[in-house]
């Protein structure tokens, strides 16, 4: 989720072919405009198969 103008919208995560991203923790940077993310890349339905940090920012 973004806020944004007062109004929260969706935000797509980065995709890896064949993969699902999802982000479980985030965490801002005071005094930035940043947003970290921790999560994992799940295929083939396995739970946790690729550990994978985020970062997003203006």
């Amino acid at each position: 989720m973004r806020l944004s103008g007062g109004k929260w919208t969706g935000q797509v995560l980065p995709k890896v072919k064949g993969k699902q991203t999802v982000a479980h923790d985030l965490f801002t940077i005071p005094g930035s405009t940043s947003v970290w993310a921790t999560g994992l890349l799940k295929w083939g339905g396995y739970p946790a198969t690729n550990g994978v940090i985020l970062k997003y920012s203006r």
